[in-house]
């Protein structure tokens, strides 16, 4: 019996070989032989969706406030305000703020993918860059111009869109794009079922954010709305430029204590005079228990760690924090454990992090709370240069990102790892290089994944969302994998032996066959558990079938098309799945009926849906995520095999294409050269989107791709190789270009 795991190395072998390269078992006998073996809630509306520039306004009083601003402003002066909304650079971890007609150029910590308005001064016209240093060190610029006027928008919320389990004594933020009128934050209202809940709005001393406490706790697991009208007015009477509303959900309990950055910090080490931008938010339950994680990120090398806060202590406004990392550039510190301090007061301060070795574990940290570490003398206190730090005994932290999660097979050999949604974290689940396809449990608690061992073949593992509780499910000769949840939790479909099977997800309990054949893979539940869509090779080639889910009613739902890897989306409407379009892999979809075929991508493996149906992350060098109808492509990071989280919020699209074009560089080329070719893409009014992906395309023999299959990407290296004529067409958001080469001896 081929183990799917050989036959998907064969039909991946990490560089992609097509699906139409198996559309006889002739074929994939060939490729063996070379192993060496809720649509989005419709009361989340209006929150601002790109770089924002507010009108020029007076300076803010006191100057001090503004972290970067120079004291020397002078009266007559103006400022602009300056933000970056959530999820708008996932991957960034500095940015830079300038007036490109001069001026200092202001260093912003990131969190969640942006950051919260900053003041710098500038005047109506003037061009606004910001530059984005991402993890690796790449840098990516925006740049903004200055309207002569412009009213506010709503830059984030906390909670942030559809988060759920927000702590029950949780306090709401809005962040405006400019310091709003003083007075006006009363249009600032929490509602449940369309009803004003009773609480007092605060307006901070700059005049940017809007905290709304309730006056009782929240009540459990219920729907609640953050509505801003457009009553909220600027300083200068213009009104909110529209309407928000943000949904979200209570949790079950209150929390005792918290620390959180709100926004990130941004402090100097004192060692070497480099920045760093950190990140955090951590809560304790009655019960004892801690949650939270923090973020690292080092400007320069672009090196960013991440992990997970083992414990806290407070005293007064200080705090003492200790975590692990869980992933970093440098692998040498995964694992590790350190500690840091914290004081909210005025200024905030944040010492580094450091490690734990000479002061015993997380929680000796915590409770003996030190001031100096044996052998190295104090730990310093450093001021913030930017971002602030809160220290709460007696409640929540303001409700952190929360982001859904996606978990994959770590590249190149597995490992399963989880990142948010945003990319702004992640970590690592099992170091295990064998494990591979992770699947959620409908609450989000548990991943089941399939282990093989050294003779390939595998078992299906559980274990839970915080990398506790490591065990089998299965334990015996079959060749067990691809495993898929009920929609109830109950049971769990797989393939054992090319076979797909139904067992306890409590205790592995219960196996029985349901598919007719020994070629059967892939298994995905409808939503109502009424049906399983699984691949199968039954025919002689790859298709994606149908059948009731005590396997009656076995039906093929893509017709010749070589097709696999379905995944049923939330709704029930579509499933997706690669298919080969006859020039490679593709993500498509299809009704469940087999009816409404389309392609969304022109290059992509193993989908996968947000819970809501309407975003698709899938593989291709590394994970993609894109909008179902095949917009807005971006990368996510490495791995393969994606699975997303059935709960958390999910991050903003991205603004949509105007255009694309490719610079008329060269149009005839002598064979043997190389040329790369940039994608100018633009948004709707002109401007640059920088580093966006576009699909790249061939027709002709007479020039090839460096790179194949050429994917998405945002440049591509062409290589002419024989005398004729052909032509590189890009693609992005249903916009088009295309460039005519002519190839000379």
């Amino acid at each position: 019996m081929i183990s799917v795991l050989t036959l998907r190395k064969c039909l991946r072998n990490r560089a992609v070989v097509a699906l139409g390269a198996l559309g006889s078992m002739g074929a994939l006998a060939s490729c063996l032989d070379r192993q060496p073996i809720s649509p989005e809630s419709t009361r989340t509306t209006g929150l601002a969706t790109s770089p924002t520039v507010s009108d020029p306004l007076s300076p803010p009083t006191p100057l001090a406030s503004a972290p970067g601003l120079s004291t020397s402003v002078v009266a007559g002066t103006n400022v602009v305000y300056v933000s970056l909304p959530p999820g708008t650079e996932p991957e960034g971890g500095l940015a830079r703020v300038r007036d490109t007609r001069g001026g200092a150029s202001i260093p912003v910590p990131m969190g969640s993918g942006g950051f919260d308005p900053i003041p710098i001064v500038a005047a109506a016209g003037d061009l606004i860059a910001i530059d984005v240093e991402r993890v690796g060190g790449a840098i990516v610029s925006y740049s903004v111009r200055v309207p002569a006027a412009a009213r506010p928008l709503v830059v984030r919320t906390n909670p942030p869109p559809r988060k759920r389990d927000v702590p029950l004594n949780a306090a709401i933020v809005v962040v405006f794009s400019e310091p709003i009128l003083a007075g006006t934050e009363s249009n600032v209202t929490l509602l449940k079922n369309g009803v004003a809940v009773g609480g007092a709005a605060t307006l901070s001393g700059d005049g940017l954010r809007v905290s709304f406490q309730p006056s009782q706790l929240l009540d459990a697991k219920a729907d609640y709305v953050i509505a801003v009208s457009t009553g909220v007015t600027d300083q200068s009477g213009d009104a909110l430029e529209r309407p928000v509303t943000v949904d979200f959900t209570a949790g079950t309990t209150s929390v005792t204590g918290s620390v959180a950055t709100d926004p990130a910090a941004l402090i100097t080490d004192p060692n070497n005079g480099e920045l760093r931008s950190f990140t955090m938010s951590a809560s304790w339950d009655p019960d004892g228990g801690f949650s939270g994680s923090f973020t690292i990120f080092y400007p320069g090398p672009g090196w960013r760690s991440f992990g997970r806060v083992a414990c806290f202590k407070l005293q007064g406004s200080a705090a003492w924090i200790a975590g692990v990392i869980e992933a970093a550039n440098d692998t040498t510190v995964i694992g590790h454990q350190y500690g840091w301090r914290a004081v909210d007061n005025e200024p905030d301060s944040l010492s580094l992090a450091f490690p734990l070795d000479r002061i015993g574990t997380a929680e000796d940290f915590c409770s003996n709370q030190p001031t100096s570490v044996p052998g190295q003398g104090p730990i310093v206190l450093l001021p913030l240069i930017g971002g602030n730090v809160i220290v709460n005994g007696t409640a929540g932290p303001p409700p952190g990102p929360a982001m859904s999660q996606i978990a994959f097979a770590a590249w190149p050999d597995g490992g399963i790892q989880v990142i948010t949604a945003d990319g702004s974290a992640g970590r690592i689940l099992t170091g295990d290089s064998a494990d591979y396809f992770p699947a959620w449990s409908p609450d989000g608690a548990t991943l089941a994944f399939q282990r093989n061992s050294a003779q390939l073949a595998g078992d299906i593992y559980l274990i839970s969302s915080d990398g506790s509780g490591l065990r089998p499910l299965t334990n015996d000769a079959s060749d067990d994998g691809d495993p898929a949840w009920s929609p109830d939790g109950r049971l769990i479909a797989f393939h054992r032996n090319g076979q797909i099977h139904l067992m306890s997800a409590e205790d592995g309990s219960g196996g029985r066959p349901l598919s007719s054949t020994h070629c059967d893979y892939q298994p995905a539940w409808s939503p109502n558990g009424s049906r399983i869509a699984f691949a199968t090779c039954r025919n002689g080639m790859w298709q994606i079938f149908v059948m009731n889910a005590d396997g009656s009613g076995e039906t093929n739902i893509t017709a010749s098309l070589p097709a696999g890897s379905p995944a049923w989306s939330p709704d029930g409407s579509r499933i997706a799945f690669q298919g080969w379009n006859g020039r490679a892999d593709a993500i498509f979809v299809v009704n469940p009926d087999g009816s409404g075929l389309t392609q969304v991508a022109p290059y992509g493996l193993t989908p996968a849906w947000s819970w809501d149906s309407r975003s698709i992350v899938f593989e291709l060098y590394g994970l993609k995520v894109m909008n179902a109808d095949g917009t807005g492509i971006h990368p996510l990071g490495n791995g393969y095999d994606p699975a997303w989280s059935p709960q958390g919020s999910l991050p903003p699209t991205l603004p949509l294409a105007g255009s694309v074009r490719l610079p008329a560089a060269r149009d005839t080329m002598r064979v043997g050269d190389a040329v790369t070719l940039v994608a100018i893409v633009r948004d709707a009014a002109g401007q640059v989107l920088p580093s966006r992906l576009v699909a790249w395309v061939i027709n002709g023999q007479s020039v090839t791709f460096d790179a194949w299959p050429p994917g998405y990407m945002a440049a591509q290296r062409v290589t002419a190789l024989s005398p004729g004529v052909a032509s590189v067409t890009v693609t992005v958001d249903g916009k088009s270009y295309t460039m005519v080469i002519v190839v000379i001896p």
